[in-house]
């Protein structure tokens, strides 16, 4: 019997954490019987070609005057790549078709893909998951801001009009609302909802994180662990600052260039660029170190760490708020000095309030007993090819 193939799209984020994501989850998708393929933008295409079957998917440029980063809902985040051009996004699918064409996938599987969500529309079933960023609650008559800071920067009804036209000659037709042109199968937001910027207007539930984690006791000995991009423009000096804290540490730097090891050597910390056990690193550390990713944001907080972050983007500076607002984070300037960066290592570690809030905080949301995100989202591949398998 031929195996279902699954197609697992990241399209917009551009960090390591959706690649490692797609990961874990082809991996489980595999184990329920699917082949699986990867959809990334270079460069990670290339890397992640190790580990599965991989294709470059179209890239989505930044297009002016529109910019994510001045971004305050997930309509000015589409506008920001072309989907407010109907020529642009036109050409964007019809890339995308080649693409579907040549992979000729049973089912697609998207993670802040939303040019994938309207190529596969009336034509293929689409899972989709991610954080509440990527994920806006679609049952609102429009799609909610996520910060209130910012005046929005896209007319919804320009928006609209776009996806009308570019859509008009396809599968599905025109759409009657923004909602409704990216309609799926399920949209499985994986968080708790205390990193859900949508909280106040879901209806739905959150599953739980993904990774997922539990509760644990913090190590006799002071720990860290830390998670940063490669392309982090302050990676070296933290690494530095990490050495000079003087307190053990492990760093994951996905695919990380030799000299980043070659120049921990002989300090606290080790340098890994390889697979890593989030919860197993979690579970061993008493603080945690990264950019903002929600991923080892949302895993941090279910083993019940306190946690110290270097926020680039916009994702990732909403998550560092919503973290420093539970009390169990600190965000570095990443203007300070790096005798002010070693010495909040230091305090931070030591902090055993901010520990015990943590502490607290993950057996609080452990009695939740949320479905692991995974599993939901292998029932709604599964019953998606074979509806007589749903649960």
């Amino acid at each position: 019997m031929t195996r279902p193939r699954a197609l697992l799209v990241n399209e917009m984020g551009g960090g390591v954490e959706y690649a490692e994501r797609l990961c874990l989850i082809a991996r489980h998708l595999a184990d329920a019987g699917f082949h699986c393929r990867l959809a990334l933008p270079q460069p990670l295409a290339a890397h992640y070609r190790r580990f599965f079957p991989t294709i470059a998917w179209p890239r989505l440029n930044s297009v002016a005057p529109f910019s994510a980063e001045r971004a305050a809902c997930y309509i000015d985040l589409l506008a920001s790549v072309g989907f407010a051009s109907p020529l642009n996004l036109t050409r964007m699918l019809n890339a995308a078709d080649r693409r579907l064409a040549a992979c000729a996938p049973d089912l697609v599987v998207a993670d802040f893909a939303p040019l994938a969500q309207l190529a596969a529309r009336g034509r293929l079933p689409v899972v989709c998951l991610g954080s509440g960023y990527t994920l806006p609650p679609l049952d609102c008559a429009d799609l909610p801001p996520f910060r209130d800071d910012l005046e929005p920067m896209v007319d919804p009804a320009e928006l609209l009009a776009a996806l009308a036209e570019a859509l008009d000659s396809r599968s599905g037709g025109r759409p009657a609302s923004i909602a409704a042109a990216f309609a799926v199968r399920a949209d499985i937001v994986c968080c708790h909802r205390e990193l859900d910027i949508y909280s106040r207007y879901r209806r739905n539930a959150v599953a739980g994180p993904l990774p997922g984690g539990r509760p644990a006791a913090l190590p006799a000995q002071a720990a860290i662990f830390a998670r940063l991009a490669p392309d982090h423009p302050d990676l070296e000096r933290i690494l530095q600052c990490l050495a000079a804290a003087g307190v053990p540490c492990r760093i994951h730097v996905p695919n990380a260039a030799p000299i980043l090891a070659a120049a921990a050597a002989g300090t606290a910390v080790t340098v890994s660029g390889g697979p890593c056990d989030l919860v197993d690193e979690l579970n061993r550390c008493s603080l945690v170190l990264h950019g903002g990713d929600i991923d080892v944001a949302d895993a941090a907080l279910a083993a019940g760490r306190p946690q110290l972050l270097l926020p680039l983007y916009v994702e990732q500076a909403l998550v560092t708020d919503q973290l420093a607002e539970l009390g169990i984070a600190v965000r570095i300037d990443m203007q300070a000095s790096a005798a002010d960066i070693v010495q909040t290592l230091r305090r931070s570690v030591a902090n055993a309030s901010l520990a015990a809030v943590a502490q607290s905080l993950a057996l609080r949301l452990a009695q939740r007993n949320l479905k692991p995100a995974l599993d939901l989202i292998v029932e709604q591949a599964v019953g998606a090819i074979n509806p007589a398998l749903e649960p």
